[in-house]
């Protein structure tokens, strides 16, 4: 089962490393795979991304930041770096200040638009 429906191609448009991709791709010898990968992550980050939020609203930034830790870790080792890179923004913000404004925006958009790609038709 397909679970995103985009060309690999595409992916590094949408803020993936292309050399993790073609690593992947060579280790699971299939972009079919990698794919599938890159689906999963997606699954399981549309449960984590509304927690996320739902805990920065309600002012839980300790559990806010460990979720955003273990979203970071999980589009790193798929090569999504721009949502890691607004994770780990987001994530350092929260640890330092409470001006987390500006990163929070920055990280709600790069979720939507990857979700707009990701998200099976």
């Amino acid at each position: 089962m397909k679970l995103v429906n985009i060309s690999i191609d595409r992916l590094e448009s949408l803020g993936f490393d292309r050399h993790r991709i073609s690593e992947l791709v060579e280790l699971f010898d299939s972009e079919e795979e990698v794919l599938n990968q890159i689906g999963e992550m997606y699954t399981d980050s549309s449960v984590i991304v509304p927690e996320i939020l739902a805990c920065i609203e309600q002012s839980d930034y300790q559990t806010a930041m460990q979720k955003l830790h273990y979203l970071k870790g999980g589009a790193l080792g798929i090569g999504a770096v721009a949502i890691a890179q607004a994770a780990t923004a987001l994530e350092d913000q929260l640890r330092d200040s409470n001006q987390f404004a500006d990163e929070l925006a920055n990280f709600k958009i790069t979720w939507n638009v990857l979700s707009q790609e990701l998200m099976p038709k």
